[in-house]
């Protein structure tokens, strides 16, 4: 048995997938908190 875990930590989530021997197990996407760059003055 193989497990492997993917994360993707982008500018707007993070995503992540679990993968057991290939096949996937399980998926999420949390936001991420807001960029300063995006915040009002």
């Amino acid at each position: 048995m193989t497990i492997t875990v993917g994360i993707d930590s982008g500018s707007t989530a993070t995503k992540g997938i679990l993968l057991e021997d290939g096949v996937i197990q399980r998926r999420f996407s949390l936001p991420d908190a807001v960029s300063p760059r995006r915040r009002h003055r």
